[in-house]
């Protein structure tokens, strides 16, 4: 399986060849910037917070699990589970999955201490592994 570089805006993305870009197919105004695959199961959701001006944010990856924490509440989504807080060279990441009526979805806030990424992976619960 090979690998392509996808553009999403100001994000920059490594994917597996069998992953597309299908934003223009989700109907709502706005829509985040979206990957699934022709034979997925889910979605794959991003959107992007960059760095205008003043303090630098440089949250920890503590920070960044609290977030995606408060974006379960938010959408009063189950009780978390399988949450990370990690730091991966210039990235820190926070992480948590939920069961969200008949789907699993699981948030990650990701930062290189500027920018923000919010993204989301949206699929029928118990198909989680096929993609994630």
């Amino acid at each position: 399986m090979g690998r392509k570089l996808l553009t999403l805006g100001a994000l920059q993305l490594l994917a597996d060849d069998e992953w597309y870009e299908t934003t223009d197919q989700v109907e709502v105004p706005e829509p985040p910037f979206t990957l699934t695959r022709n034979e997925g199961c889910g979605a794959l959701q991003f959107t992007i917070g960059m760095y205008r001006s003043g303090r630098v944010p440089n949250p920890s990856p503590a920070t960044l699990l609290e977030m995606a924490r408060e974006c379960g509440a938010a959408e009063k989504l189950s009780k978390a589970s399988n949450e990370v807080a990690e730091s991966t060279g210039h990235l820190n990441i926070g992480a948590v999955s939920y069961d969200w009526d008949r789907d699993f979805v699981r948030v990650w806030y990701i930062s290189d201490g500027m920018n923000f990424v919010m993204a989301t992976y949206t699929c029928g619960r118990g198909e989680e592994q096929l993609e994630l």
